[in-house]
C-alpha cells in the first residue's frame, strides 16, 4: 500500500517513477518473516514499474512505523490540479468504490469474493498513460472523489459537476450496486467517499476525449471550488488528514 500510494502521486503529476527510499522503525520482537514479507510486498509493486529500491533507513522503535519516498523523472511541465477549464470533461481512470466494499466486508468478517477484499488490502496500480497525454488537471483519488475533486475545483477555480447517469453506466457499477445492496450500504458513498482505490481523476479538453481515457463521469463548469452531483453540492466526506 505504501509503495502504491507513493507511485500514484508521481503518476498523478505526469512523472515516471524511478526510485524508492524505504524507512522502517521496528520493535525487537518483530519476526524475520514479517520483514521478508514487507520487502516482498514493496518489491512486487516496484517491479511492476521497473522501479528500484535504492536505500532508506532501518531503526529500532517501540511500534512499527513505515515510510516510503518515491522519486521520479518528468519530461516537460507537471500536471497540476490548477489547469482545469470550463467545458473540460471529467474522467476517472477506473470507477472507484471497490476498496471501500472490501473494507466493509472485512469489518463485518464476511466471506465474500476475494477480489473485493484484495482491492482494499492489495490495491492494483495502473499507470494512467493515456490521461497523462491529455489531462489539463489531474490527481489521484486515494482520499475519495469528494475530497480530491474538490482539490482540483478549488485550485482551478471552477466547479466539478458529476453525473449519476454517467457513473451508473460504467461497466464496474453493476457489481458495486450488488455488493452495496447485500451490505445495506450506499453505493454512491463508496464511489465518492471510499478512497484507497489509487485511481486517477482528470480534466480533459473535449477535443482530446476518447474511450481509452477511462470513465467519463462529468464536466467542468463555472464556479468557486465546489463538487456537484446532479447539481447538488457534494460535501467533503472522504478521508480527512487533519
Amino acid at each position: 500500500k505504501l509503495a502504491t500510494a507513493n507511485l500514484a502521486d508521481l503518476f498523478a503529476m505526469g512523472a515516471t517513477p524511478k526510485y524508492l527510499l524505504v524507512a522502517a522503525a521496528l520493535p525487537n520482537k518483530v519476526a524475520g518473516d514479517f520483514i521478508d514479507e514487507l520487502a516482498k510486498g514493496i518489491r512486487s509493486v516496484a517491479d511492476n514499474f521497473e522501479v528500484a529500491v535504492v536505500g532508506g533507513d532501518l531503526s529500532q522503535a517501540e511500534k512499527i512505523a513505515l515510510s516510503i519516498t518515491a522519486l521520479g523523472e518528468l519530461e516537460g511541465k507537471p500536471i497540476t490540479r490548477g489547469g482545469a477549464q470550463v467545458g473540460d470533461h471529467i474522467y476517472v481512470s477506473q470507477l472507484p468504490g471497490l476498496s471501500a466494499a472490501g473494507l466493509a466486508i472485512l469489518g463485518r468478517g464476511l466471506n465474500r469474493p476475494r477480489y473485493v477484499v484484495d482491492a482494499h488490502l492489495n490495491p492494483k496500480l495502473v499507470a494512467p498513460l493515456e490521461l497523462v497525454k491529455v489531462a489539463t488537471a489531474m490527481c489521484d483519488i486515494s482520499d475519495g472523489i469528494s475530497v480530491d475533486a474538490a482539490n482540483i475545483a478549488r485550485a482551478s477555480k471552477v466547479n466539478i459537476s458529476l453525473d449519476k447517469s454517467l457513473i451508473s453506466a460504467a461497466s464496474a457499477f453493476a457489481d458495486l450496486v450488488e455488493l452495496a445492496k447485500e451490505l445495506n450500504e450506499d453505493v454512491f458513498d463508496w464511489i465518492l467517499n471510499g478512497g484507497e482505490d489509487h485511481f486517477f481523476l482528470a480534466a480533459v479538453n473535449p477535443k482530446d476525449a476518447n474511450s481509452e481515457l477511462g470513465v467519463k463521469i462529468g464536466e467542468i463548469v463555472a464556479g468557486d471550488g465546489k463538487v456537484l452531483l446532479d447539481n447538488q453540492e457534494v460535501k467533503r466526506a472522504g478521508y480527512q488528514h487533519f
